[in-house]
């Protein structure tokens, strides 16, 4: 079976929360802007495959009020 490596690369400015991030949002009675937002201020240094894997895990920690071990970077951008 072939396997496709992915680089891992900074968030980019275009990236959205997808149709799933919203539903599972709306289950929790979350504020999907409010998370991305924070999400983007929060990831501005880190480097990953899968963007949208990473916010969905950053959904679920928020939601069951855990601390964010996953995530490294905090605070705002530095611009």
């Amino acid at each position: 079976m072939m396997t496709i490596h992915v680089e891992p690369e900074l968030l980019q400015d275009t990236w959205k929360p997808n149709h799933t991030h919203t539903v599972v949002c709306q289950r929790f009675g979350l504020d999907i802007d409010q998370l991305a937002n924070d999400f983007r201020h929060r990831m501005f240094l880190e480097k990953r495959s899968d963007w949208d894997a990473t916010f969905g895990r950053f959904i679920n920690d928020f939601a069951d009020q855990r601390d964010e071990t996953t995530f490294s970077t905090y605070g705002p951008p530095p611009f």
